[in-house]
């Protein structure tokens, strides 16, 4: 079974906003994940795969980078497939557009979660 790792980092604007509030921050990582697993039903579905397709992911947060600077984001790794009817049905890699797509439907549901902090950081 193969896997593919998605990465999500927020701009630096919002990076205490998330990291001051842990719910906050887990919204986001579920955002991300709901935004993949919709993709990938969709794709399911397109591919053939009958009944309800379920996907499978393991997400951990890291909230400094490299240069231990403030900089939390999420790694999501999610199987390369879906489970239908109890077997695993293999997805292909998506495509750009697809990815493209991915990150447009997520964008609008972070935006809509975050726009009442968005303006919120640490004091300067």
């Amino acid at each position: 079974m193969a896997f593919r790792q998605w990465t999500l980092s927020l701009p630096s604007k919002l990076r205490w906003v998330v990291v001051k509030d842990a719910k906050l921050l887990r919204a986001v990582e579920r955002c991300l994940t709901k935004a993949i697993f919709r993709f990938q039903r969709r794709r399911a579905k397109q591919l053939g795969v009958v009944g309800k397709p379920k996907s499978g992911a393991v997400c951990f947060t890291q909230l400094f980078n490299g240069h231990l600077a403030l900089q939390p984001h999420s790694h999501l790794l999610v199987a390369e497939g879906v489970w239908s009817g109890g077997t695993f049905v293999p997805l292909p890699p998506p495509e750009q557009e697809e990815l493209e797509a991915v990150l447009k439907r997520l964008l609008q549901r972070l935006r809509r979660l975050l726009a009442p902090r968005r303006h919120v950081g640490p004091r300067q």
